[in-house]
């Protein structure tokens, strides 16, 4: 028998009770949700990293591929040629796609800015992909006060992209620069575009959304056409222009300004701020804005000149420069 005399709750209070806790977790699962998409998609993209970082040196080299005994290159199928007859012979691949078929390996067709910035349509060949790539430079060489130049240091031949799909699932756009060269040591300052031998675009779920840079979409770039570099840089938000003082930083303080950033994040060594130059394009307009930025990587006097290395992204240089100077700053995930 009911107690009269019982308190309870009515009818109208449950159902405010429920809409209240609705509300709260339409505004709380969704976020949650993406914390743990990213959290997935960040140990995909270590996961692909370190599968190629043990892949490429295994090839006995990464130039050469594509270009016939008349020592001319066969620009349309370069790439393709190097997957099928190179990378492939170490990587097990599950299918391999033309520049005109990418789609069909689950490339998108377009992919999202970094910073929101817009979109872009997905770059098949290395003039789309980075402009600096095509362009003719003198690969000037620095060192001990002698100057040498060497012409057309800084050019790659606008090669097509290919495509293929690995077996984990991920859809890899690759660009190929079949003449890649060893220009100098770390600490020579000189163009750096022909040093790159591949780079790879990557989509961790094909054509599935979002299609965004930092999201599922990355890059990876391999140096050298021996003993390769593998790197694969994930910038984090947001970049440092200096077009909005006071956005640059003194090379003694870039370390402290990315920590202070992002726990999680850290200066880029010398390749990986050259990887930010190659794919800057995927970023958004904020990034291609960015002028001279730090690496990490400092010369073997650090701490007695202290210099250390920035990028030009200008020219595509490396340049040694005292740490005292002013430049930007991409701060990379760890």
């Amino acid at each position: 028998k009911l107690n009269p005399n019982k308190n309870g709750f009515t009818l109208a209070e449950i159902l405010i009770t429920l809409t209240i806790i609705g509300i709260v977790a339409a505004i709380t699962i969704p976020s949650l949700m993406a914390n743990v998409q990213e959290k997935a998609w960040e140990s995909q993209r270590k996961a692909l990293a370190a599968r190629m970082s043990q892949t490429f040196p295994q090839l006995s080299k990464l130039n050469g591929y594509g270009i016939g005994a008349d020592g001319t290159t066969d620009k349309a199928n370069a790439a393709q040629i190097f997957i099928t007859e190179g990378l492939s012979k170490v990587y097990k691949i599950a299918s391999v796609c033309s520049k005109d078929n990418i789609s069909s390996c689950g490339i998108p067709s377009r992919i999202a800015y970094m910073d929101d910035s817009g979109t872009m349509a997905f770059p098949t060949t290395m003039e789309t992909l980075n402009q600096l790539f095509t362009k003719t430079y003198s690969d000037e060489k620095v060192e001990e006060g002698t100057r040498n130049s060497e012409s057309n240091g800084g050019i790659i031949e606008n090669t097509d992209a290919a495509a293929f799909e690995t077996m984990n699932g991920e859809s890899i756009a690759l660009f190929y620069n079949p003449k890649c060269k060893r220009n100098g040591r770390p600490w020579v300052t000189h163009y750096g575009q022909s040093e790159v031998c591949v780079n790879m675009v990557y989509d961790l779920n094909g054509s599935k959304a979002p299609n965004q840079t930092g999201k599922d979409i990355g890059f990876i770039t391999v140096f050298f056409p021996d003993d390769p570099v593998v790197v694969a840089p994930m910038p984090v938000l947001p970049f440092k222009n200096d077009l909005v003082p006071p956005y640059s930083e003194k090379g003694n303080d870039t370390v402290t300004y990315c920590k202070n950033q992002d726990s999680n994040s850290r200066l880029p060594d010398m390749y990986e701020a050259f990887s930010i130059l190659v794919n800057i394009n995927l970023l958004g307009q904020s990034a291609v804005r960015v002028g001279d930025y730090w690496s990490g990587t400092h010369t073997s006097g650090v701490g007695k000149d202290g210099k250390s290395f920035r990028v030009c992204n200008h020219g595509g240089t490396y340049y040694s420069e005292p740490n005292t100077l002013g430049y930007n700053v991409f701060c990379i995930a760890k």
